[in-house]
């Protein structure tokens, strides 16, 4: 057997050492690859609720559903999942700073154009 792999205690099959189950019976080989990395992934929590109070409140909400998702993800070994909620997350944040302040500018450019007709 090589040197990077282990027997499986249920049927004996060499699994790598990376593995987390056994590729032949599926059993739980060892419990250490189940802990999460060390690297921490931004949930974007506060920002998200910074954003439903003070800019968007329905894009604000569905931020905080995303940033909820990222550390559960994570603690389930779905790094994969808890970047794509992080990501989406910043996305809504984004969403409802600019669902925000669109309004405010566009009657900022209305009422340049209001007062160059008038002069």
């Amino acid at each position: 057997m090589p040197e990077d792999t282990i027997p499986c205690n249920r049927c004996g099959c060499p699994n790598e050492d990376n593995n987390y189950k056994c590729v032949a019976c599926g059993a739980v080989i060892h419990e250490a690859s189940v802990v999460p990395p060390s690297r921490d992934i931004a949930n974007h929590l506060a920002l998200a609720i910074l954003a439903a109070i003070f800019c968007c409140l329905p894009f604000g909400i569905v931020a905080i559903v995303y940033a909820a998702q990222v550390n559960a993800q994570q603690a389930r070994g779905d790094i994969a999942g808890a970047q794509r909620a992080s990501g989406e997350a910043w996305r809504w944040i984004r969403v409802s700073l600019v669902a925000a302040i669109l309004p405010y500018l566009i009657v900022a450019i209305y009422v340049a154009m209001l007062i160059s007709v008038r002069h």
